[in-house]
């Protein structure tokens, strides 16, 4: 497996081959993504037969981790990968310095729907969480060797089989069930109005703008320039070609014609089968 970086995580951004929105450019660290927590929380019971109870203060608008508690915390991010890219969650140093355990999980290619992590406090104080502020973990995202078979995890969208033994009231349900939590053409659909995201599809556009036609004026301008030599020497053969340099100078002017010809060809083929690999 291959880590993205940010500029390979932009590029599958705008190719489609990653979904996130909330988007937030901001989030977009060097090898990672950071995720924000939703509002959707709940304290593991601490004895058999004892219920869920949710961590979410609706008049503090904060998730509460309390004091040697584990709580699960759904992201406010819903993500979709294609068959080629996984992922690995991870802490984030700021919320493990606080007193929090290590996060480790996965993310297997073709996911859809939000993530549901599990936070455990080590520490007696209460450690909050601002519901679409707050980033509590970090997602890197790796391209898989080989692509996987397609629906060849079993996980439904927002891992309703954790979340079924909540006991999820009116309100957490409906919003678990928003369309674009649940399905690929409406995440996209969300994803494109998103102002971070048009702002990466317009920087990436003009970068690679740049990328793509900088050795070709590079190479014209050399093609000009030497071919523009070899047509002066040849207009004036019968006045230059006795001169000491004459013929060195036609020698240079003609290969260096040929050869950055020659390079401006492989640049092309080069840029073409680069294209395919990226449609």
């Amino acid at each position: 497996m291959t880590v993205l970086s940010n500029i390979d995580m932009e590029k599958e951004l705008v190719k489609g081959n990653i979904n996130i929105f909330p988007f937030s450019k901001e989030n977009i660290k060097g090898a990672s993504y950071n995720l924000t927590a939703s509002h959707l929380a709940w304290k593991i019971p601490e004895k058999e037969g004892d219920s869920y109870k949710s961590a979410y203060d609706e008049i503090k608008n904060k998730v509460i981790i309390y004091g040697k508690s584990t709580v699960l915390v759904v992201t406010n991010e819903t993500i979709w990968v294609s068959e080629g890219i996984a992922g690995t969650y991870h802490s984030k140093v700021k919320v493990v310095s606080q007193g929090t355990g290590h996060i480790g999980t996965t993310l297997d290619p073709g996911y859809m729907g939000v993530s549901v992590i599990a936070i455990h406090n080590h520490t007696q104080k209460d450690i909050e969480l601002i519901p679409g502020e707050s980033t509590f973990a970090s997602i890197v995202f790796q391209y898989v060797r080989t692509k996987c078979e397609p629906e060849q995890h079993n996980n439904r969208p927002g891992r309703p089989d954790i979340l079924k033994r909540v006991g999820l009231n009116d309100k957490e349900d409906e919003w678990l069930n928003e369309q674009f939590r649940n399905y690929k053409k409406s995440l996209q659909s969300k994803l494109k109005t998103n102002k971070d995201f048009q702002d990466l599809v317009e920087k990436r556009k003009n970068s690679f703008s740049a990328y793509v036609f900088k050795p070709y004026v590079i190479y014209t301008t050399f093609i000009l320039a030497s071919s523009s030599l070899a047509a002066f020497l040849s207009s004036n053969q019968s006045n230059l070609k006795e001169t000491n340099w004459y013929s060195g100078a036609n020698f240079f002017a003609d290969k260096a014609t040929v050869g950055f010809t020659g390079a401006f060809i492989v640049q092309l083929i080069n840029d073409i089968q680069g294209r395919k690999k990226e449609i």
